[in-house]
């Protein structure tokens, strides 16, 4: 009975932590073509949210 209950315990981690990645991944690259776009209609000089987001990823 306790093997089978972390058995699907198990499958039940690995399929969420698949979905949230996949999610996360998602998100990222949403915000990654949001930024190309910004980066494409904002001048280069003045640092705008794509400075913004870079740095809060690199620090997250």
């Amino acid at each position: 009975m306790a093997k089978a209950a972390k058995k699907t315990f198990g499958q039940l981690i690995k399929f969420d932590f698949g979905r949230i990645l996949s999610l996360i991944g998602f998100v990222y690259v949403i915000l990654e073509i949001i930024v190309y776009i910004q980066s494409r209609f904002v001048k280069k000089e003045s640092p705008g949210p794509k400075d913004i987001l870079r740095n809060f990823i690199r620090g997250g």
